[in-house]
């Protein structure tokens, strides 16, 4: 998610939030994989999005979307000056 959330930077997440809203950052299991990534609904599923343009993002389609995890939302981030 760099340069959004730095490499070893501690985040705050809010186990609470579990319901996908487009725009926010959420901490994901998808088949086995944690990950930190951006959502974007799309009308036939969910794209994972990354703000480092090195990588690109995940597709989903609903039927895969409803396979994921999700541990909650990325709420705060803190990083070491």
């Amino acid at each position: 998610m760099y340069p959004t959330l730095k490499d070893g930077e501690e985040i705050i997440v809010d186990r609470s939030k579990r319901n996908l809203v487009d725009g926010k950052i959420f901490v994901l299991n998808n088949d086995g994989s944690m990950l930190v990534k951006k959502v974007q609904l799309t009308y036939d599923g969910v794209e994972l999005i990354s703000d480092n343009p090195t990588y690109r993002p995940l597709k989903l389609e609903a039927e895969e979307a409803n396979s994921l995890i999700v541990i909650g939302q990325v709420v705060r981030g803190y990083r070491d000056f």
